[in-house]
Parts: C-alpha cells; sequence; structure tokens
C-alpha cells in the first residue's frame, strides 16, 4: 500500500480560527480501555500503533465538550526524522460521524503546536490519509512510501 508522509516547518502553520474548540488528553492507565475502544470501532487498522505505541510516543484522547471525538499519537523520536528537532504526529483517528467538521484540522493544529511548545521544530505527519486536508495546514508532501497492512 502506498502512503504519503508531510512535513511542516511549525512556523508555517496555517490556523483556521474557526476550529472547534478541542483539548488533548494524555492517556492514562484509566482512559487506555477507552481510547482503545474508540480506535477499534472507528479506525481498527490503527488499533495495533495504539495498543503498542513506539517508544517516545504519547497516546492523547481528543475531547470536544466531554467527549471523545478523536485520538492521536505524538512521536518524540519518529523513525522518520531526519533531525532531533523533528516531532511527528501518527495514526490520527476522528469519529466517522465528525468528519469534516474540522475536528481532524484542530487536533492537527493542537498537536503541531504541542510539538512546537516542546521545542521542536518541524512536524511530520505519517500515513496521510488527505493531503488536501494537511496542504490547507501549511503541510508539505515530504515522502511517498509502500507500507504492508500484514
Amino acid at each position: 500500500m502506498e502512503v504519503t508522509d508531510m512535513i511542516l516547518d511549525v512556523g508555517q502553520l496555517a490556523i483556521n480560527h474557526d476550529l472547534p474548540a478541542i483539548t488533548l488528553i494524555p492517556q492514562t492507565p484509566e482512559t487506555r480501555a477507552a481510547v482503545l475502544r474508540f480506535v477499534a470501532a472507528e479506525h481498527p487498522q490503527f488499533s495495533q500503533y495504539y495498543e503498542s505505541p513506539r517508544a517516545g510516543t504519547s497516546v492523547y484522547a481528543v475531547v470536544h465538550k466531554g467527549q471523545m471525538v478523536g485520538a492521536v499519537l505524538i512521536e518524540k523520536k519518529p523513525r522518520a526524522a531526519a533531525s532531533s528537532t523533528d516531532g511527528a504526529l501518527a495514526c490520527l483517528v476522528t469519529a466517522e460521524h465528525l468528519r469534516r467538521q474540522g475536528f481532524g484540522s484542530a487536533t492537527i493544529v493542537a498537536c503541531s503546536m504541542e510539538l512546537r511548545a516542546q521545542g521542536f521544530r518541524r512536524v511530520i505527519a505519517e500515513w496521510v490519509a488527505s493531503v488536501d486536508l494537511y496542504s490547507r495546514l501549511g503541510f508539505r508532501v515530504w515522502k511517498i512510501r509502500e507500507i504492508s497492512l500484514e
């Protein structure tokens, strides 16, 4: 399967101020089961990455008005990194009934700002499903690669 990775210089982030208000909530042992159920229901092909995240990866629930509307992985040591100042967001999941309402964009912006606050200069988005979405936010195509889903 061919996938696209994109990259953003954090100073080039294009923020749309009409996005829904979301909060990134770090996963805890108490919330882990809820995040795993959400991902399994909304995007099962990502379940393995949430069940066993790579070293240096944090799992976040995306919350809007007290409800989980998404989940995302933030990697501080991504394998795809070209330098130590590259962080990544991966396996972004938005509830199907909320897609095309700005929650994915809000999550990408929040992750990019979180990585910037931690001192990262570039954000890599791995396995991008919507190149147009990321492009509107300032990302550019970085790599196109083949992966196996096995």
